[in-house]
């Protein structure tokens, strides 16, 4: 609801961990200040789709939709727990002249049942974001992405890059990080090039994978 945003706006001025965790919140702290990132249009509960607007400090004005009314909509649409990690519980919806979920063809009536189980939760519909060819050549499944880890120096007071990876997903997967099956490839930062091997979970710890 309304008031566990403005709950939780609140606890983030004293925990900015707060924000990060909420989807919700993430995205609308990203919009405000200007960064470039996937459109979340509406989000769940209890079954129901609430549009997602920008006034959160009154109760919504308008009516949730439906489910069926998402079927009406032609596109393709993220869906993720607003607080999940790890991938858990992600999906992807398609919407065209047929629909399917995850790739696999599925009738409207399975499609209303299989949305409005999962939108029992809370959930974030997202734009799905569309990657460089380069990098949907290392896996198409998944969004590949580059993760670069800083620190603020306590001296200097500069922020300082501590390191940096390629993140590939597995096959198949919709995500791209080695809790779903990917796989983790370090960068460089004075060549901007990758390292020569990489790395992924395997039963009893991580596995070195050297360049083939």
């Amino acid at each position: 609801s309304i008031r566990e945003f403005e709950y939780n706006i609140l606890r983030a001025k004293n925990d900015y961990t707060n924000i990060m965790r909420d989807k919700r919140l993430f995205y609308l702290f990203l919009k405000a200040n200007g960064y470039n990132t996937p459109s979340v249009f509406a989000y769940t509960k209890d079954g129901s789709i609430y549009p997602f607007g920008w006034r959160l400090t009154k109760e919504w004005d308008g009516e949730t939709v439906p489910v069926e009314d998402l079927l009406q909509k032609r596109g393709s649409f993220f869906c993720k727990p607003y607080n999940g990690k790890c991938g858990r519980g992600i999906f992807i919806l398609q919407v065209s002249d047929v629909i399917r979920i995850n790739g696999e063809l599925i009738n409207q009536d399975n499609a209303v049942e299989y949305l409005s189980s999962a939108f029992k939760d809370e959930y974030v519909i997202q734009d799905v974001l569309i990657q460089h060819p380069a990098m949907a050549a290392l896996n198409p499944s998944s969004v590949n992405t580059v993760r670069i880890i800083t620190a603020r120096n306590k001296v200097s007071k500069q922020v300082e890059f501590v390191t940096g990876f390629l993140r590939i997903g597995g096959k198949k997967s919709l995500t791209d990080n080695m809790a779903g099956g990917g796989m983790a490839v370090g960068v460089d930062f004075g060549t901007g090039n990758l390292q020569h091997f990489g790395y992924y979970f395997a039963d009893g710890g991580s596995r070195r994978v050297e360049e083939s």
